[in-house]
């Protein structure tokens, strides 16, 4: 069965072809596609999965076209090996910074110019020329309003769902879209923010029978659902604590102690050490360490369980065990 392997590259959206593969869901899918994809050229990272990237950093527009281009000649060249081709129309090249908009990059893929794009969604993330990521708010916006409309059609008055099931259809089905990746993108302006917090207060209202004019602090107290802003701080401190308990070699902890901020821009990890540092001095003296508990005779069905001990040496008498889900 022909299967499609969807790719993005910065550069972005590369699309082989393979005449041989496995039909999607089998067991075996996986196991082979890590083995027919762990060989790709090193040129081209980040990778996730099949969504393949391929960067360039630097002051001139001529060398970082020039590195692009080997990365692709390198990412063909692999491709024909392997029998497998590359889709141009389906590649895309887009260049970030200030000053770039009239910058164009001459990258081509056995003679066919690559589309430069202006704006593209990278892993659910949609980013532009400046990673303002105001996009990615309007996107995650609209996103949520068309749950939240799905999941209004459940409730009829007094005869419909249950408040308490309401509320964990909205957590469940509503707020994953206004909070996918934030750690990333949460650096943004307040009347961003603004915008994912009155659709939240909208759907809490419906949920509850509120009132246009009800309190939304009121609303969000008797729901038990945090302001946009403090959920946002919450999920920061979560990846956080994911970082530190990371080696120190990895390069997400390599990245996390070179970040920086200019002015208020921030860079994702700057953004989530600064929304973190509350939670870093209430730390400080205190050793992370990782443990997994698994009940064996307890459990019916596959379980992923990740506790984290927090281990003081400030004359602390008990040990406090945290639980990130």
């Amino acid at each position: 069965m022909s299967h499609a392997l969807n790719r993005d590259l910065l550069l972005t959206d590369v699309r082989l072809y393979g005449a041989d593969c496995t039909s999607t869901g089998t067991r075996l899918g996986p196991l082979m596609f890590i083995m027919y994809m762990h060989d790709v050229p090193t040129c081209i990272c980040p990778k996730f999965a099949d969504d393949l990237v391929a960067v360039s950093v630097g002051g001139d527009i001529k060398c970082i076209a020039q590195q692009l281009q080997q990365a692709t000649d390198d990412l063909l060249e692999w491709s024909q090996k392997w029998s497998m081709s590359l889709n141009a129309s389906k590649t895309k090249v887009m260049l970030f910074g200030n000053n770039t908009k009239s910058s164009k990059l001459d990258v081509k893929i056995n003679g066919s110019q690559i589309k430069q794009v202006t704006q593209i969604k990278y892993l659910g993330v949609m980013l532009d020329l400046y990673l303002s990521f105001d996009l990615q708010v309007d996107y995650a916006a609209g996103m949520a309003k068309r749950a939240a409309a799905k999941v209004a059609r459940l409730y009829d008055g007094r005869k419909g769902v249950k408040i308490q099931i309401g509320i964990e259809l909205y957590k469940t089905l509503v707020r994953p879209h206004i909070e996918y990746a934030v750690p990333v993108w949460g650096a943004v302006k307040d009347k961003e923010i603004e915008k994912l917090q009155q659709i939240q207060i909208q759907c809490l209202k419906q949920t509850v029978g509120a009132k246009c004019y009800s309190s939304s602090a009121a609303v969000e107290v008797i729901t038990g659902v945090l302001p946009v802003k403090l959920r946002i701080r919450e999920l920061c401190c979560r990846e956080f604590l994911r970082l530190m308990l990371l080696d120190e070699s990895h390069i997400l902890r390599c990245l996390c102690n070179s970040s920086c901020r200019v002015a208020l821009r921030f860079t994702p990890l700057e953004f989530i050490k600064t929304m973190s540092k509350q939670l870093e001095r209430a730390l400080d003296g205190c050793m992370l360490q990782p443990r997994c508990t698994i009940n064996v005779p307890n459990i019916d069905s596959p379980v992923n369980m990740f506790s984290l001990d927090l281990l003081g040496h400030r004359n602390v008498s008990n040990r406090n065990s945290v639980e990130l889900k």
